[in-house]
């Protein structure tokens, strides 16, 4: 079981999600327990390796932020090509 680790970008306080709550793919809003400041946290799976990687920011990512995201484990690139134009006759 790999457990998702990640620390309040403001005063560093630790979490865990020990019990697997934080969906995948869905950006999660915090308020730290400890400096009270919020951040928002994001879990990524790479369709290459399965690694999960945990993105923190301090204030809301935006739509472009989001899609030049990559693996933290392999490098892949979250953005997901649109292959249905590619059939060219």
């Amino acid at each position: 079981m790999c457990l998702t680790k990640f620390s309040c970008p403001t005063c560093g306080h630790g979490y865990e999600d020990e019990l697997e709550i934080l969906n995948e793919g869905e950006l999660h809003d915090f308020k730290c327990e400890k400096c009270s400041n919020p951040f928002y946290v994001l879990i990524k799976e790479c369709v290459k390796c399965t690694v999960d990687t945990v993105f923190v920011w301090r204030e809301k990512p935006t739509w472009e932020t989001v899609s030049l995201l990559a693996c933290g484990s392999c490098g892949t690139s979250y953005a997901q090509p649109d292959d249905s134009d590619e059939e060219d006759s």
